[in-house]
């Protein structure tokens, strides 16, 4: 066996005492004639006892406990399409409000505008049509 990565990772897994028979067996014929290997397990011998024992962490999650019953809230909804039409009528009427609002505003703005827009408007616009349309035939005379 030859010195590379992969010896190293092993020499690691060596001095954890996680190597299987087979390739322990393998690992302690290179380690013999490996110099980098020997150093590897030697420092990682030194530091292991040092380090805190491997604790695999804990998750207090709901949905991985067995018995766990799901809380009761005064506004939990009993199944899922019932919530499902809850909140479709919750959306319902929300457009409902929109309507009428858009309705509302619509409404006003058209009786603003009509009153604004009376009579002597009509006139007005008139006369400025009246004017442009003469402009407009003295330039054709003119050309």
């Amino acid at each position: 066996m030859q010195h590379n990565e992969e010896t190293e990772h092993l020499a690691l897994l060596y001095s954890y005492g996680e190597l299987d028979d087979k390739k322990e067996t393998a690992f302690l014929e290179h380690l013999k004639s490996c110099k980098q290997c020997q150093d590897i397990v030697f420092l990682t011998g030194i530091i292991a006892p040092a380090l805190p024992e491997k604790v695999a962490p804990q998750f207090n999650l709901p949905i991985l406990q067995q018995n766990a019953s799901p809380k009761k809230h005064w506004f939990t909804l009993p199944t899922f399409a019932f919530r499902r039409l809850a909140t479709v009528g919750v959306m319902a009427a929300f457009a409902v409000l929109m309507g009428l609002a858009a309705y509302e505003y619509g409404h006003l703005k058209q009786g603003a505008y009509a009153t604004f827009v009376n009579d002597s408007m009509y006139s007005e616009i008139d006369s400025i049509e009246t004017e442009v349309n003469d402009i407009e035939m003295s330039l054709e005379n003119l050309f």
